[in-house]
């Protein structure tokens, strides 16, 4: 089933860090949902909303097994996967996509998330010196983890990382840590 991305994943230098690649995709739309920015975060949240919409985004097509545990893992357990209805050029199809579930709700705004901003001021940021899944989480977030241990935890976490191979670290002259 396809993905519907509404947040960091629609752009492409983000997917390609998790999954590797940039699937086959066009612009797609969904309406009953809102697309809010989390508190005190960079993503945003989807959350169902009846009469709101729509929300632009991007459906990829063609993901594969292993694609979805490293969208998964990327994820994490904030999201829950949820079947949506979208429409796309080529007409409606149903398609997955990461949602916020009633219970964390409390932990979104009411602002809708801006996806020109997070582009312009945060995009080149947290794709720039990272590649692979590591670490874009962890910028996303804010949270100052070594991509060793974020390494770890993600091979602990996964079996879809289980038989990738480490990629070589570097320090940052920059900041504290790994870059």
């Amino acid at each position: 089933m396809p993905l519907f991305a509404y947040g960091t994943l629609m752009f492409a230098p983000v997917i390609r860090s998790v999954i590797g690649r940039v699937p086959e995709c066009c612009p797609a739309k969904i309406n009953g949902y809102r697309r809010l920015e989390v508190v005190g975060e960079t993503f945003p949240g989807l959350v169902r909303e009846s009469g709101d919409g729509p929300v632009e985004g991007i459906l990829y097509w063609h993901i594969s097994e292993l694609e979805w545990e490293r969208l998964t893992a990327f994820e994490d357990d904030f999201y829950e996967l949820e079947e949506v209805s979208v429409v796309c050029p080529e007409g409606e199809s149903l398609a997955l996509a990461y949602v916020v579930p009633s219970s964390r709700r409390s932990l979104l705004s009411e602002k809708p998330w801006n996806a020109d901003f997070f582009r312009k001021e945060y995009l080149a940021t947290i794709t720039g010196r990272v590649g692979g899944a590591l670490g874009l989480r962890d910028r996303l977030t804010g949270t100052r983890v070594s991509l060793e241990e974020r390494w770890e935890e993600c091979r602990d976490a996964s079996p879809a990382f289980q038989s990738v191979e480490a990629p070589p670290f570097r320090r940052s002259r920059y900041r504290n840590g790994y870059a």
